[in-house]
Parts: structure tokens; sequence; C-alpha cells
């Protein structure tokens, strides 16, 4: 049978099957569903229809209801632009104020702290540390089996020794300054890394609701020859209390995804726990436990509590019980099989632009299609971290 779904914004709106379809190997047919083009009109937000396949009946290995095949066609695409803009939009509460001393922004019930090199390293939230870590820039990824096998081959050599060189570059600030706009606060940090003579910079706009906006500017320093065309990851990375232990969100899954490997999943709001994203199957440890295509992203506790991310694009996200020195090949932490992995009280969580493809056409050395890279090049990064009381 065919089972038919429309969704607004991940929420189930209408659905039908049509029992029979009868179309014989080599031969198309349209079949008509149960809705028109007024009951797309009359939904808000994104609409999607998912259509699938199921078994009426067992067969050998396979039980009634076993989905055949499935696709999932846009009807009306996701606003991102309007959705980030909603969110700080409707971020209103009582007047901000700042403490030059501690570097400390403090609203109604909640305070963030930019100590040392100006990184975001305290967030708390009615009496509660939301930031285990503090929250900063990260270009680069866990290296995946293929990712190190790409060395082995000497044409792409001289791509994995630029990857790698992004691993854990010497960052130092060069700017730091905190100021009214209106009724927010803006925080400004500017860093080089020093090895590449790249600028990036981080920039906060906070709400009187404690709703952060982040501006991250990656500015590459061409004259020097890092000779590499493209980059594993742009986006951010910072930990929680392991208090925060789930996830919600809307984009692809339940599976894992990135953007060359996502065609087995659909896009829908899923409810997980951290536990669940690491891949425990790998042979050994490695980046695991992404979701792409994200219209938001929430780490909470129990209780409901923690954050959400939007953001002006389709980003991607993960939020695992494993720090990256563990599961990197190259870090003198790492542990050579999953089982060995060791919990350390947190939740790691990562938000990103994009992050390059697996090349899953190939288990060892194979470089990324054009599509799935990230050119070495100028990238912004603008999302939303929004407190959930």
């Amino acid at each position: 049978r065919l089972e038919w779904t429309l969704t607004a914004d991940g929420k189930k709106s209408l659905s039908g099957v049509v029992e029979n379809v009868e179309v014989a190997p080599q031969e198309r047919k349209s079949v008509k569903l149960g809705y028109d083009a007024a009951d797309v009109a009359a939904l808000k937000g994104e609409v999607l229809l998912t259509v699938r396949f199921v078994l009426k009946s067992a067969e050998p290995l396979l039980e009634p209801g076993h989905e055949v095949a499935f696709n999932q066609m846009t009807l009306r695409e996701w606003d991102a632009a309007a959705a980030y803009a909603e969110a700080t939009a409707s971020a209103k509460g009582e007047a901000l104020r700042i403490c030059r001393d501690s570097r400390t922004v403090y609203g109604h019930d909640f305070s963030l702290t930019f100590a040392g090199q100006g990184w975001l390293e305290d967030y708390t939230l009615r009496g509660r540390k939301m930031i285990a870590e503090p929250l900063k820039p990260l270009f680069y990824r866990p290296m995946t089996e293929n990712d190190y096998g790409v060395r082995k081959r000497a044409r792409n050599a001289h791509i994995y020794h630029a990857h790698k060189s992004l691993r854990n570059p010497v960052t130092s600030m060069s700017y730091f300054s905190m100021s009214y706009e209106g009724e927010n606060v803006v925080v400004y940090t500017e860093y080089s890394l020093e090895e590449f003579g790249t600028r990036v910079v981080l920039a906060y706009t906070i709400y009187p609701d404690g709703t952060v906006a982040v501006t991250e500017k990656f500015r590459p320093n061409k004259s020097y020859k890092l000779n590499t065309t493209s980059m594993l990851r742009v986006g951010v990375a910072l930990a929680m209390p392991d208090s925060y232990d789930r996830i919600e969100f809307y984009g692809e899954g339940p599976f894992e995804s990135y953007c060359d490997r996502k065609s087995g999943n659909k896009v829908g709001v899923y409810s997980q726990s951290v536990d669940e994203q690491f891949c425990m199957t790998y042979v050994r440890p490695q980046e695991s436990g992404s979701h792409c295509d994200l219209r938001w992203w929430r780490v909470t506790d129990s209780t409901g509590s923690g954050l959400e991310v939007r953001s002006n694009i389709l980003f991607a996200a993960s939020a695992i019980p494993y720090p990256m020195s563990q599961i990197d090949i190259h870090s003198d932490d790492y542990r050579k099989h999953p089982t060995m992995l060791e919990k350390t009280g947190k939740t790691y969580v990562n938000i990103d632009m994009a992050q390059a493809g697996l090349v899953c056409e190939d288990s060892w050395g194979a470089v990324q299609l054009p599509q799935y890279r990230i050119p070495y090049d100028k990238h912004t990064f603008e999302f939303v971290l929004k407190p959930l009381r």
C-alpha cells in the first residue's frame, strides 16, 4: 500500500492511504492522493509530503508494514531567515547590566561571562550553569577512517596534512570589547590563528531575555601556503554539564547524517538521548553523531531546561558524551575501541555551519566530491542560542 503524510513545520497535518497501487514493471502511472492545493495553502510554515510504500502482508524475512521505499518532497520550503529573525524579535526582558571587571553581563535570571581569552566561559540560568567548557571556534573534525586514509594516496596527502594543521591551532585574542547597543549588549572578540595569520571573529549580541545571537567569521590569510582548497568543518564547540542529556531537533533523522550521507533519513521532529548519538558499532572511534539540515536544535535536561539553536541557514549539530580528544586518532588521549571510551561528566556540543562529506563511495582515501567540500575561503556563520526555561 501507499501511505502519504503532509507535515507543517514537522507536525503531521494530513495523511491518507492508497490501498491498491497497480503498476506493472516498466510502467508509469499517476496516483491521486487525498489532498489538493487549497489544503497545502491552508498550512503554515514548511510543508513536506512523505510517501511510503509498505508491505500489506508478510514476505520471507519481512513483516507486514515493512517500509520498502519512501520519498520526501518539499511543497513549501523552510524560511530560515524568518525563523532566525523571530528568535531575536521576541527576546524581551528587563534591562541588562555589565560588570567590566569580570567581563560579565547580567540579566533578570541569567549571567554570561567572557573571562580570560574572551571566550564565552559561563552561562548561568536561574542559578544553574549551562556551560562546562567555553564556546570556541572549530574548523576540524575527529578523523574518520576515510579522512585518515587520504594520507596514503600521494596525490591527496597534502590535503590530509592541511586538514590536520587546523586541528589545534594556537589562538591569541587581539581585541575585546563590551558595549551597550540599545537595550542589548554586544561583545566583540577577535583572534588570530598564529601559524596561518588567519583572523577569526566571534561577536555576541545579548538580548534582555538571555537570547544570544552569535556571529562567527573566518578570514584566511591566503599568503600562507596551507596548500589546500578545502576544510573539514566551520562551526563552534562547547560542553554542557551531563545533566543536559537529551536532544530534540527538526531536521534529518533519526540516524546520524552528513551532507553526503542523509538520503536514508526523513526530515522530521525527533527526540533522542545524548547517549544514543555516538555510534558504538564503528570498529574504532571517529567523528560521529551529527545531524544536518537542521531547522532548530535543542539540548535539555529532564525538566526541559537548556538551550535551543536556530540559524539563518540550515545547519548541523551534534551532542555526544565523549570529548574530541578521545575520538580523534591524532590525540594523545585517543581510545582505540569504542568500549574504551570514558564519560567525563559533560555533554560535548558542536554547532556547524557546514561539515565536509564522509565520501561514502570509498572507505579509504578518496576526497569529497566538489559539492560536498567546504572551500578554504571566507566564511560567516550566524546562529542564535535561546535559553529554554
